[in-house]
C-alpha cells in the first residue's frame, strides 16, 4: 500500500451560495470526468482524520446546482475518486445508474421541484452506497427511501465528506 496523503478542510467555495440554475431540459449539463496525470499516480489510500478511502473509487454526484457539484467532484478528487459523473437532476442520475455502476454516491435531497427518493431507492436496489447532502437539514428523516444514509448539511467540509464516505464505503 502507498503512503497516506492527509486532506485538510479548505474554505467552501463562495459560489456554494448561489442560486441554483433552472431545471430545463436545456440545463442538462451532465458531466464525467476522470483522474488523469499526476493525480492517477497517486497513492492507494487517502486519509482525512481517521477517514481511509482506497483510491480509484468512481462517484455519481447528483446536485441540480452545477457550481456545487463541481465543487463536490473536485473534493472526490482530492479523496481518490478516478472517475465523476455530475447529474443535475433525477432522469439524468437514472440514466447514469442504469447504464453504469458506481462505488458511491452523493445525492442532494432537493432537485428543483423533485427530490433524490427515486434515485436513492435505484441505487439501494443496486446496492450502491449514498451520502445525502442538503441545505434544509431534518425533513430528509422522514423519507424512507434515505433511511441510514449519512447527511452532510451544505455547505460541507471535504474532511466531513471523507468521513461520511468511509461509513459507507467500508
Amino acid at each position: 500500500m502507498g503512503r497516506a496523503v492527509p486532506v485538510g478542510d479548505r474554505a467552501p467555495a463562495a459560489a456554494m451560495n448561489a442560486p441554483p440554475p433552472s431545471a430545463s431540459p436545456a440545463d442538462d449539463w451532465s458531466m464525467e470526468s476522470g483522474v488523469t496525470g499526476d493525480a492517477a499516480m497517486a497513492p492507494d489510500a487517502v486519509v482525512a482524520g481517521q477517514a481511509s478511502l482506497h483510491l480509484g473509487f468512481t462517484a455519481l454526484v447528483v446536485e441540480d446546482n452545477m457550481l456545487i457539484a463541481m465543487d463536490a467532484e473536485e473534493a472526490l478528487r482530492e479523496l481518490g475518486a478516478s472517475a465523476v459523473r455530475l447529474c443535475p437532476n433525477v432522469a439524468s442520475a437514472l440514466e447514469c445508474i442504469a447504464a453504469a455502476a458506481f462505488d458511491v454516491a452523493l445525492l442532494d435531497v432537493s432537485l428543483g421541484d423533485d427530490t433524490s427518493e427515486a434515485i436513492a431507492m435505484a441505487l439501494r436496489a443496486r446496492g450502491t452506497p449514498f451520502v445525502m447532502t442538503t441545505g434544509f437539514g431534518d425533513y430528509i428523516s422522514d423519507i424512507a427511501a434515505y433511511a441510514g444514509a449519512p447527511v452532510l448539511t451544505k455547505p460541507y467540509a471535504p474532511s466531513h465528506l471523507a468521513s461520511a464516505l468511509a461509513q459507507v464505503m467500508d
